[in-house]
């Protein structure tokens, strides 16, 4: 999920190279309906907005090699296969390595799988490690650092006015049947989204936009337009 304001934003759902089943979604309402977009691969890793019409994803088809494709007509038609040598994307296949533009890869939560990449620049990224683990680096991946630790959290965004605030979204958090949504430098939560939770894993994600954000909990969208205080169903 990553939104762009509090009208527009395009969602993912991943899939597999062996299985197919990616699919791309835009919203222009806040969430209240969503459009279809075509899906250019098997598997998509990571969708990249510049507006509601243009962005590129990366992903891979049958051989799970990754490409990067771009569309400007709201994903109605992709450009050709190109590289993904300037993007930052988990690898389709291998859950523990995260790309960086250029050649590198880096594996930043060591042997645990990396559940949720936020770019902040070309040079700049945080991840969220399976144990919970933020790890952030500043140097292409060449070098990682721990900024703090949040057990139960699935999902990870970067305040976009200030950077280096994280907010992790958490399950099974004290006191809130649902999902918690809160900075990892600070023990207090922001907020509580209380709702039933999705059987299979990985169907939460997290997007900050200025003066609020977005959560998304299986097919339903949650908004927050208050700082995060209080969200309400799209």
């Amino acid at each position: 999920l990553v939104a762009l304001d509090n009208k527009a934003a395009w969602r993912i759902s991943v899939g597999s190279c062996a299985n197919g089943g990616a699919k791309v979604a835009i919203t222009t309402d806040g969430g209240t309906t969503w459009a279809d977009a075509k899906t250019p691969l098997r598997t998509v890793v990571r969708v990249r907005p510049t507006n509601a019409h243009a962005a590129f994803v990366v992903g891979a088809d049958t051989s799970c090699a990754a490409v990067l494709k771009t569309t400007s007509d709201a994903g109605t038609t992709w450009g050709s296969d190109s590289s993904v040598g300037s993007a930052w994307f988990r690898d389709p296949k291998k859950p523990a390595v995260v790309h960086s533009p250029g050649p590198a890869s880096s594996t930043p939560c060591g042997q645990r799988a990396v559940l949720d990449l936020a770019v902040i620049s070309v040079g700049s990224a945080r991840v969220l490690c399976a144990d919970g683990l933020v790890r952030s680096t500043t140097d292409t991946g060449s070098s990682w650092t721990s900024s703090g630790k949040v057990s139960g959290a699935v999902a990870l965004a970067v305040s976009p006015a200030s950077p280096t605030q994280t907010y992790v979204a958490i399950l099974d958090a004290p006191g809130c049947a649902g999902v918690q949504v809160r900075q990892v430098a600070r023990s207090t939560k922001s907020s509580c989204v209380s709702t039933a939770l999705p059987k299979d894993p990985g169907q939460i994600a997290l997007s900050l936009v200025a003066g609020g954000g977005w959560l998304s909990i299986g097919d339903a969208t949650m908004r927050s337009t208050d700082k995060l205080v209080t969200w309400s169903a799209s």
